[in-house]
């Protein structure tokens, strides 16, 4: 009986020291557009940015069969960073829409808890849409994204 008080204990000690890995950076992984991590449809993510030069590259593909209107959202969890949030849509046909940057309304008056948006970006069946997140003022910060996409 002791034992499996004992069991219990550390898995529930264990258990509360476990951290969530994608509220962390990793240095390396997803940090290029050529290995951008995959998003499953319509889930958020939460990470962090190790300041200057670090990158968060994220992909998702439309094969869901429909065109999609994409609705994305960047929600800094803190304020020491500035983000600057994009988003490149590849046709898969030879061509691609540039790299769309989020408006930082900071830079317009705004708070520096506001959400960047990048909205009602049409993504035909088979493209696939990259997510990028770096820090405009080399500090550290953890940051949500959210994706959606609505039919057409």
């Amino acid at each position: 009986m002791k034992f499996k008080k004992l069991l219990a204990i550390l898995m529930l000690a264990a258990s509360m020291t476990v951290m969530d890995p994608s509220a962390f950076a990793a240095k390396g992984i997803a940090d290029t557009r050529q290995n951008a991590m995959d998003i499953p449809f319509g889930q958020q993510m939460s990470l962090v940015i190790e300041g200057a030069g670090d990158q968060d590259w994220y992909k998702w593909t439309n094969n869901t069969g429909t065109m999609k209107y994409s609705y994305n959202f960047l929600t800094p969890m803190g304020l020491d960073c500035r983000y600057r949030f994009g988003m490149i849509v590849d046709y898969n046909n030879g061509k691609e829409f540039d790299l769309l940057i989020a408006k930082d309304l900071e830079d317009s008056g705004g708070s520096r808890s506001s959400i960047q948006q990048i909205n009602k970006v049409i993504i035909p069946p088979g493209a696939t849409v990259y997510y990028v997140v770096e820090s405009k003022n080399g500090m550290n910060g953890q940051y949500k994204l959210y994706h959606s996409f609505l039919n057409m």
